[in-house]
């Protein structure tokens, strides 16, 4: 990519201008005139248009008037996050990327730097309430395996193997590649869009509440793959195996979460929901205070049901959720329904 342009008093104007340039794969930084002084522009910038060099899906807008102009030309972005925008500007940047549609899909890789491993995939839900309503949290609920990769991909083997081949080995080659080897746990947190699977995030960790679904279907011993992954041994291993069985899991929140969760109040019955046959209680957000246990945060714990189908799983775990007394406390009822349903 060539060399910033620089455009002074840019106005709308400019903006079509910088636009077309970024287009060409220039990086566009707009001044305003009065902070364009003897010829020589200052450590800052009002606003920067720079698209994405690869495949020009995102614009990265920081400053003010430019950035808010910029984003009530272009069109396309509803009220609700064009207010977004003007509300965190002022702060710092604002990346405006590709909207993403489709189903998303979570599925961990085992890397030892040179070669990876794949997991079984899962499926979590983000937003708080039922039919995916209310803002976006860290998590709500997610189930293991997902039977419905069997229509596009042919079934969920099929899908691993592109998504091992096309994202996770190339991102790992090229981490090698400059010198920064990935020795871990790689997430790859994907949507299945009308134009292919494509990647919304990467971390280096297991994901939450997807951990809580994929692990207890493990065959292998996860200390066994961890360690040849930390001793660069993972080409000698098969892919890791997983049980028929499915899992299901609920997570239980505070009230006011995820906004301002009130913290501080006791849980009861969690003994009757551990006794459910095919269930257990992952923590998240506890504490022991005395003989009381207290829910110190946004995510409390997870209820984790097993079962030979998704209707047995679904059950299991919100028979124990339902054993389970927080005030306030809040879940949401339809975590799995629709691959029941199907």
């Amino acid at each position: 990519m060539a060399g910033n342009v620089h455009i002074v008093g840019a106005g709308l104007s400019g903006l079509s201008a910088a636009v077309e340039l970024a287009g060409a794969k220039q990086r566009v930084v707009l001044h305003e005139a009065a902070k364009f002084a003897g010829g020589r522009c200052r450590t800052y910038y009002d606003s920067v248009i720079d698209l994405d060099i690869d495949n020009g899906n995102h614009l990265l807008l920081s400053g003010n008037w430019a950035a808010l102009a910029y984003l009530r030309r272009i069109g396309g972005l509803g009220a609700s996050a064009l207010a977004h925008a003007e509300s965190f500007l002022p702060s710092g940047p604002v990346l405006v990327e590709e909207f993403l549609s489709g189903p998303e899909v979570s599925l961990f890789f085992l890397s030892d730097g040179d070669h990876v491993l794949p997991l079984s995939p899962a499926q979590d839900f983000k937003r708080l309430g039922d039919g995916d309503s209310g803002p976006n949290t860290g998590g709500m609920g997610a189930y293991s395996p997902l039977p419905w990769l069997a229509e596009p991909f042919g079934g969920e083997d099929a899908f691993v193997d592109i998504v091992t081949r096309e994202i996770a080995e190339p991102v790992i080659r090229q981490l090698d590649a400059e010198g920064t080897p990935f020795i871990g746990l790689l997430y790859a947190g994907l949507i299945l869009t009308e134009q292919g699977i494509k990647v919304i995030e990467f971390n280096a960790r297991f994901g939450d509440p997807e951990t809580q679904v994929v692990l207890p279907r493990l065959v292998d011993p996860l200390s066994d793959l961890l360690l040849a992954a930390a001793s660069g041994t993972l080409e000698d291993r098969p892919r890791p195996a997983f049980a028929e069985a499915v899992a299901v899991t609920v997570v239980l929140a505070s009230e006011g979460y995820p906004a301002a969760p009130v913290t501080g109040r006791p849980i009861h019955g969690l003994d009757a929901a551990a006794a459910v046959d095919g269930v257990h209680i992952a923590h998240a957000d506890t504490v022991v205070d005395g003989a009381r246990l207290l829910a110190t945060g946004g995510r409390v714990l997870s209820v984790v049901g097993l079962g030979t189908t998704f209707a047995d799983a679904r059950e299991r775990a919100y028979r124990a959720l339902g054993e389970i007394d927080l005030e306030g406390g809040q879940y949401r009822t339809d975590i799995a329904a629709r691959v029941v349903e199907d």
